[in-house]
């Protein structure tokens, strides 16, 4: 992986993470993965709707592009 490529994950994955923490409006430092797990029954219901949430992301994402 190139550097430019690691740049752009890093910033797709914080740009994730600013989407989730304004979706269930949360402030502070909490990760994405923290986030979703406080708030789904359990670690296999945050997992679904990680990949639910991410597939939503990358629409929007796109969208904008």
């Amino acid at each position: 992986m190139s550097p430019k490529e690691r740049n752009d994950n890093h910033l797709i994955l914080s740009q994730f993470q600013d989407w989730i923490a304004k979706k269930y409006d949360v402030e502070g430092s909490h990760g994405w993965m923290s986030i979703l797990l406080f708030f789904h029954v359990n670690e296999s219901h945050a997992l679904d709707k990680f990949f639910e949430l991410w597939d939503e992301f990358l629409i929007e994402h796109k969208q904008k592009d």
